[in-house]
């Protein structure tokens, strides 16, 4: 079942962010620290108490198997640009033991039809190109490349 996100789910988020972060850390080390995930206990009560983030967890026999962090975007017309609504997929993970099930696909196709239902033009999300089974996945998903951010490292 997937539902919103509560604090009494916090723990588990915090063990789904270690994963995601160490394996960011195995493709970046040189960017990504170790032994830390991206938000705090606290930081990770405030997001599921703002209104504004939309986190939802994957739930199975009372175990959070995974969760999603999204929020929207409204980005005005500009001079060269039309005005457009979009929904950013900050975090989307599945516990490791769980992969490869078909969670990550009910979670995606949740948020899907989330802005689907709310008229949002646009679904992103950024991706290290190391990260192939992450591009497999969204690729499979209908996800296309937007464009790409370059990088020399020094």
């Amino acid at each position: 079942m997937i539902r919103r996100a509560e604090i009494k789910d916090v723990d588990a988020l915090i063990e789904l962010l270690q994963q995601v972060l160490n394996l960011h850390q195995r493709i970046r080390p040189d960017i990504f620290k170790s032994g830390v995930t991206k938000y705090t206990k606290d930081e990770l009560i405030n997001l599921i108490q703002d209104e504004k983030m939309l986190i939802y967890v994957y739930e199975e026999n009372e175990e959070i198997l995974g969760h999603l962090f999204c929020f929207e975007e409204e980005y005005p017309e500009t001079n060269n640009l039309k005005a457009y609504h979009s929904l950013f997929i900050d975090d989307l993970c599945v516990k490791e033991k769980a992969r490869h099930q078909g969670i990550g696909t009910k979670l995606f196709n949740f948020i899907k039809q989330y802005a689907m239902e709310n008229k949002i033009d646009n679904i992103t999300l950024n991706v290290y190109q190391d990260n192939i089974d992450a591009i497999n996945f969204y690729q499979k998903m209908g996800m296309k490349i937007k464009k790409c951010i370059y990088e020399l490292k020094l």
